[in-house]
């Protein structure tokens, strides 16, 4: 298993024959593909090719990824709702919160974004994985005390539909413009469901807040279970049983 960092919240995970990437957007420079964060859907017929959209913000998608079916036969979408004027030559998906959408070597099941669109929960036979999109617990300072009271309860209540879940691979946003508050997401994620591999999402290129969160007193009793990075293009450094698979 290969994990590579796109940029912001999108991610590329490379397993023998199957490919996953999620919320891609930034589509410059094209240089040398994924080492500069850029996918080259050339590169990847041969795979299973599996695109999941989290939500329609310009910064998690790009309508550039539907024309990726003309290089890879074997691809389909997993789409938010709200992403609408889908090409019919598609293999497409609507993922729904509390829906299940079953194929036959995948489930795609939506939890509800307190943002816009969905959250995912993935599993393949190889791996169990959770991309939280925007889905968090969106502490800003400045906002009303009811309006935080509101995005805690509905970040927890769906992260509590977790429970019980035996996830491989965790991505939850640490937006660095939170302050502070930016490890609350991270933090009740990681006390309420776990992950063997939590990765910290939802930068925009401000990779000083994997320094805070490693810091953080917070996140010391699961510190282990975090990976981090620190430049569009780089290829996660993942414990070992997980580069194994």
């Amino acid at each position: 298993m290969k994990i590579w960092y796109l940029y912001h919240s999108s991610f590329l995970i490379e397993l023998e024959n199957r490919v996953l990437i999620f919320d891609y957007f930034k589509d410059k420079p094209r240089r040398h593909g994924l080492t500069d964060g850029v996918v080259n859907p050339r590169e990847l017929e041969g795979y299973q090719v599996d695109v999941f959209v989290s939500h329609r913000h310009g910064d998690h998608f790009n309508r550039v990824i539907f024309g990726w079916h003309y290089d890879i036969r074997r691809i389909r979408y997993f789409l938010s709702p709200d992403i609408l004027a889908v090409p019919e030559a598609l293999k497409s998906f609507t993922v729904f919160p509390d829906k299940t959408t079953e194929l036959d070597d995948i489930q795609v099941m939506g939890l509800e974004s307190n943002d816009e669109g969905v959250a995912f929960l993935i599993r393949i036979p190889e791996a169990t994985i959770f991309f939280a999109g925007d889905l968090n617990w969106w502490d800003w300072e400045g906002e009303s005390m009811e309006y935080r009271q509101k995005m805690q309860e509905s970040y927890c209540k769906e992260i509590d539909k977790l429970s019980g879940e035996k996830i491989d691979i965790a991505f939850i946003p640490t937006d660095p413009r939170l302050g502070a508050q930016c490890t609350k997401g991270i933090d009740y994620f990681m006390r309420t469901v776990g992950a063997d591999v939590c990765i910290p999402i939802h930068m925009d290129g401000d990779y000083t807040v994997c320094e805070t969160i490693m810091k953080d007193p917070l996140t010391a009793p699961y510190r282990d279970h975090l990976v981090t990075y620190s430049k569009r293009g780089e290829t996660l450094q993942l414990p070992h049983y997980l580069e194994k698979r």
